[in-house]
């Protein structure tokens, strides 16, 4: 049985939509400054040709407040600088969190979230569209979802659709401020808020 937890908070305000699915069992260890961090969940950013929002994507989850990330980018066969625009989010931040950036030929979205499953530390999964971006409490509130709901397959929050100059779109959800539960009917919802 699928079971679809939607959680909306009122400071989800960015473009996101997260997908956490269950992995096979990996422990991930590394070291940073001393300390011995676990990497909880691995976000993969599929890419082609995305030089213009890649790197806004990388740095929102740069920013991310949750302990033991980890962010694999992987660029499907670019013909445009969006690897470079990686390696400059890569270089500027100031991040505890690992980046990895993975160059491929070009092989479809699909290809490029499977080969970032596959190459991520994490037990847990998280997908990120390249255009896309989250705020930094996202994955925190990912993890409520997760425990709040542990059975649950696939976990998502609120998404909102940002103009080109950065206001909010006026569009509102179809599910009630604060809603934090889980759906019979997830598609149907989507469908009438979203698609």
């Amino acid at each position: 049985m699928l079971i679809i937890a939607l959680g909306v908070h009122e400071h989800h305000r960015a473009l996101l939509l997260l997908e956490l699915a269950r992995h096979q069992p990996r422990v991930a260890r590394r070291i940073s400054g001393g300390k011995d961090l676990s990497v909880a969940v691995s976000v993969v950013v599929p890419a082609y040709n995305e030089e213009v929002g890649i790197e806004r994507a990388v740095r929102s989850l740069a920013a991310s407040d949750y302990p033991g990330l980890e962010i694999v980018v992987v660029d499907d066969g670019s013909t445009d600088r969006s690897v470079e625009a990686v390696s400059r989010a890569i270089d500027s931040e100031r991040s505890d969190i690992p980046i990895h950036l993975i160059v491929q030929q070009n092989h479809g979205v699909s290809s490029a979230r499977n080969r970032g499953a596959a190459e991520a530390k994490s037990e847990f999964i998280a997908f990120l569209d390249a255009d896309d971006e989250w705020l930094p409490d996202c994955a925190s509130e990912m993890e409520r979802l997760a425990r709040a709901f542990p059975d649950a397959t696939v976990l998502t929050v609120l998404l909102a659709k940002i103009r080109p100059n950065g206001a909010l779109r006026s569009e509102m959800s179809p599910l009630p401020p604060g809603y934090f539960g889980e759906l019979s009917a997830p598609l149907g919802i989507y469908r009438k808020g979203y698609g």
